[in-house]
């Protein structure tokens, strides 16, 4: 994934050189795809994404929505490995 990341970051950079020269265009790329980048390592976090799952399930029983939110078990729950209930 980093390698994957780090080429399309080299990528935009490219773009914006050539869309520079080129164009009256703004250059962006090399941003966007540096905020992608961040993005994909949050969601590759599954603590990070328990405690999401946690607040969402909060915010549907304060709603009483009948929205089934599968449990976390958060003993089991690493930056790797996301446990949660079988549904």
């Amino acid at each position: 994934l980093s390698l994957d990341l780090f080429l399309l970051q080299t990528y935009g950079r490219t773009v914006d050189a050539i869309c520079e020269v080129l164009t009256e265009q703004i250059p962006y790329h090399e941003n966007f795809l540096e905020s992608f980048a961040m993005g994909s390592y949050m969601e590759l976090d599954y603590e990070n994404e328990a405690a999401h799952q946690l607040r969402f399930k909060e915010e549907f029983e304060k709603r009483r929505c009948k929205v089934k939110i599968p449990k976390v078990f958060e003993e089991y729950t690493t930056r790797r490995v996301i446990c949660t209930e079988w549904i």
